[in-house]
């Protein structure tokens, strides 16, 4: 009785016992639960959704530098200073808008060419009335809503025009006394932001991202389809259901309808960068991670609680059984102690598996723990960094001191600053190189010590994409120098750091450029502007700024040189390392010259773009002067330069105003003094200023395409003319002129053909004339065009002759009848053996070739003596007359008479 007792007493204190430990040890795992389990979540969490955050972040951030892009390009439109000025005349009334939208329109078509984007511009008067459209219309709602009060450029809401998205910028255009001039409306294809909006990397199987902006209609929408409009909340839902404003400075990202959403303002713009993923997939790893541990850390427990039941019935049975049961016990603690390394076993699978580094170490800064990610990133194995000093081995030597500063106050308290962020910082690699990485750390306290732990990504490709955009917001792709935008600013920080600016700027223009491109392509033209840009940085980047402000202009900004003398020294140098031959894809390029305008430096200077301008009509003075030679800026040049403009616009009037003439000069047989032929000259008589000298208005013309339509206006008329006089009985030539412009652009020998049907002038008695200097471009082009006019029996004269580029081997190649000897030539004649001795030689080849030649400029009786000595046979110049009108020049003819033989063709010219 007294052992079934004292058996009921032990089995009573057991069961007791039983319950006490139990709770005790449920207390426990709660509390460590509490304190561990809880905590971690909320780490693993906000890491979670901070590397979302910075996801959304780098998209907001591509987008705001798209927008600042396309703003500057906008504004390059609305900053050239020659379309500007037109359309200040055209509000002020001083020109049409015809005039304006001719000048204006090819300038603003390079723009939509070069200009990466572009699909289209509508400007604005100051009346807020289209003067001008280019490309793509531009909707006529938009345009009643572009604010002509608009002080800055801004970037509107996206529109749809034929199912396209389309971007709009409203460039408000100011003349350079800050006045307000009108609108450019500036339309850009969306390709590149949906290329930005459209990249899912790092958003899984649910993640979304959408760029959205306020409408009439919604309070947001999309600019492009959601990734997956069948997911359970669609996205115009979710932002029906949701204003966002800023979403980047929560600690906790909302959650709406089972998604995890992230977004911020988009600078300049009224448009939000929105990201969302479903809550399910974004907190899978996470819920996983914390899943699993909590499968371990009560696994431990309930052993723990197993473990310590078994001890205590181990105790009673110790007190009612033998020592097979003890045996028994010892047995089952192996099994859970078996049990232990396994769990542990996972979680170390874990921390093996992750793609970050992850780095733990104590407080005297040794490595404890180092996983496979680690590994591959430093370049040390866990056996190599466990154990050693970690700035020894990742910390560069440049950043030990910041390294150990920190180090030391945690290692004191376990305090470090920048826990719960995420940095950037600089690695050093196994191998000594050095690398971006991104770094999150977090400290915890054990064994009586602090320890850190760091997770670590590598940002090296994010940090070079940084890069790379930076770069192309600043330099020009082609050349490599900065562009338009870099240059303004470094103009205006000069003039915000002193009173004035004592820089020099030198404005360069390479002469006839685009004939590099019409004769070579863009191709060679492009190759042709790297090498121009290798020489500028080879020769004078140690003196100042080198900036490449597209096509064919290069501006060096320089304060190393003050004096004009030195000026003058370093613009012929440059002019000199640019003029050398240019050797380019198997293409040898000679007599390249360049056009340098100079501004010395100035003391009072409003702002850097005011310098451009003054530099641009400094180069504009030196095109005026020849070309190939510097002109410094001088305040009395803006005349000039309004006056070139004035006359550019009234050229494009002209012809339809029935302005222009032809004038008509003597050329005469030597042997009788017959008249044998005329040249045809233009004039132009303005309505207001009289007739304008032709050195003055044809240079102009020949910059633009007018020069094409006035050329084929003068063949028109002078075969007209030629058919009067030819009715009347006059047995005589006419000559025309035609330009280089007219060669490489027009049809000039369907244009000669056509003038000789519609007039019904003979083509014997026709004589078209060209420059030497035409015969050195495109030879083949040339060549076909000469040999279609010769074929129709019209005559070739080469005018100029002896001042330009031939050579026999051009001359044999080209289908020529007449050469003109060069007034220069005559004027010294016969007084100046030189010049005597020159024109005998192309009297002598003449004769042996065979052709006719006229010498020009004759003007006295010596002159016409030694050119019949010599064998020469024709004249012109005002010794016999000069330009007269058709009725003045009729009597002429009527006075001294023509010559019924004239000029001949030339044996096997054709």
């Amino acid at each position: 009785m007294k052992e079934e007792l004292k058996s009921n007493y032990i089995i009573r204190i057991r069961n007791s016992t039983y319950r006490k430990t139990f709770f005790v040890l449920a207390l426990i795992g709660i509390i460590l639960l509490t304190s561990v389990i809880f905590p971690l979540h909320q780490l693993l969490r906000g890491e979670q959704e901070k590397n979302f955050s910075h996801l959304m972040n780098d998209k907001a951030v591509a987008v705001e530098q798209y927008v600042s892009k396309i703003m500057d390009i906008s504004d390059q439109i609305t900053s050239r200073s020659a379309i500007r000025n037109q359309l200040s005349l055209y509000n002020q009334g001083k020109i049409s808008l015809e005039e304006m939208v001719n000048f204006s329109k090819p300038k603003l078509n390079d723009a939509i060419t070069y200009s990466d984007g572009i699909e289209g511009i509508t400007r604005l008067d100051i009346k807020g009335e289209v003067v001008l459209t280019l490309g793509e219309n531009i909707p006529e709602s938009v345009i009643r809503t572009s604010s002509l009060h608009s002080e800055k450029i801004s970037v509107q809401n996206p529109i749809s025009i034929n199912n396209q998205l389309k971007i709009i910028v409203i460039a408000p255009i100011f003349d350079r006394n800050n006045n307000k001039l009108g609108v450019d409306i500036v339309l850009f294809n969306s390709d590149e932001l949906r290329n930005i909006i459209k990249n899912y990397d790092n958003l899984g199987e649910t993640g979304d991202a959408s760029l959205i902006y306020p409408t009439n209609q919604n309070p947001f929408t999309h600019f492009f389809e959601p990734r997956r409009p069948h997911s359970h909340l669609g996205l115009a839902e979710l932002i029906g259901q949701f204003h966002p404003t800023s979403s980047v400075e929560k600690h906790t990202l909302p959650v709406l309808e089972n998604y995890v959403i992230t977004f911020r303002s988009v600078k300049n713009t009224d448009w939000f960068m929105f990201l969302r993923m479903q809550q399910d997939e974004f907190y899978r790893v996470v819920n996983q991670t914390i899943l699993t541990l909590s499968v371990v850390a009560f696994t431990i427990i309930l052993i723990g609680m197993l473990g310590v039941f078994k001890i205590i019935d181990l105790f009673v049975q110790l007190l009612l059984k033998n020592q097979k049961d003890l045996e028994k016990s010892v047995r089952l603690g192996k099994a859970a102690n078996r049990a232990l390394i396994a769990q542990e076993a996972k979680l170390q699978g874990i921390t093996d598996t992750s793609q970050d580094a992850i780095v733990q170490i104590d407080a005297h800064g040794r490595t404890s723990f180092w996983n496979p990610a680690a590994e591959r990133l430093f370049g040390y194995s866990a056996s190599e960094a466990l154990g050693q000093d970690l700035h020894k081995l990742i910390v560069p030597k440049r950043y030990l001191n910041q390294f150990e500063a920190g180090f030391a106050k945690f290692a004191q308290d376990g305090i470090v600053d920048i826990v719960g962020e995420i940095i950037n910082a600089h690695a050093q690699h196994k191998d000594g190189h050095e690398f971006n990485i991104a770094l999150s750390l977090s400290t915890l306290h054990q064994d009586g010590q602090w320890h850190a732990v760091g997770i670590i990504r590598d940002t090296t490709k994010q940090k070079q994409y940084e890069a790379d955009l930076e770069q192309l917001a600043h330099y020009d792709p082609m050349t490599g120098l900065a562009n338009r935008s870099s240059l303004l600013h470094y103009i205006t920080e000069k003039l915000h750091h002193k009173q004035g600016c004592d820089c020099a700027i030198f404005f360069l223009n390479i002469d006839h450029f685009r004939h590099i491109n019409d004769s070579f392509g863009h191709d060679t033209g492009n190759a042709v502007l790297q090498e121009i840009a290798k020489r500028l940085q080879d020769n004078f980047a140690q003196l100042g700024f080198i900036s490449h402000l597209g096509g064919d202009e290069f501006i060096l900004v320089t304060e190393s040189v003050q004096e004009k003398s030195d000026l003058e020294h370093l613009a012929q140098e440059m002019n000199d390392v640019l003029t050398k031959p240019y050797e380019v894809l198997e293409q040898s390029i000679l007599h390249l010259s360049t056009s340098i305008g100079i501004v010395a430096p100035l003391q009072q200077v409003e702002s850097a773009k005011h310098y451009l301008q003054f530099a641009d009509i400094a180069l504009y003075r030196a095109k005026q002067a020849g070309r190939n030679t510097y002109r410094f800026y001088h305040a009395k040049y803006v005349n000039e330069v309004n006056e070139h403009v004035r006359y550019h616009n009234a050229l494009h009037q002209a012809l339809d105003r029935n302005e222009f003439e032809l004038h008509y000069q003597p050329q005469s047989y030597l042997n009788n003094d017959r008249i044998i032929g005329a040249e045809a000259l233009l004039r132009w008589k303005h309505p207001v200023e009289g007739y304008i000298p032709p050195d003055k208005f044809i240079p102009i013309a020949e910059e633009s395409e007018v020069i094409s339509d006035i050329g084929a206006w003068v063949i028109d008329e002078a075969c007209r003319q030629g058919k009067r006089w030819q009715d009347q009985g006059y047995d005589l030539h006419i000559s025309v002129n035609v330009s280089l412009q007219q060669l490489r652009h027009q049809n000039v020998a369907q244009i000669v053909k056509t003038a000789l049907e519609t007039s019904g002038f003979q083509a014997e008695r026709l004589v078209v004339e060209i420059t030497e200097s035409v015969l050195s471009v495109d030879k083949q082009l040339l060549a076909n065009m000469l040999h279609a006019i010769k074929a129709q029996g019209v005559s070739i004269a080469i005018d100029d002759f002896g001042t330009g580029y031939s050579s026999y081997g051009y001359m044999k190649y080209f289908p020529i009848d007449i050469l003109k000897i060069d007034k220069i030539f005559m004027d010294n004649v016969p007084y100046e053996k030189d010049d005597a001795a020159i024109v005998v030689a192309i009297l002598a080849m003449s004769n042996v070739l065979q052709y006719k030649v006229v010498a020009e400029g004759v003007e006295n009786q010596d002159q016409i003596d030694f050119l019949r000595q010599q064998g020469c046979h024709y004249y012109q110049g005002f010794y016999k007359s000069p330009a007269k009108k058709a009725p003045e020049f009729q009597a002429l003819l009527d006075k001294y008479g023509t010559s019924p033989n004239g000029f001949k063709h030339r044996k096997n010219a054709s």
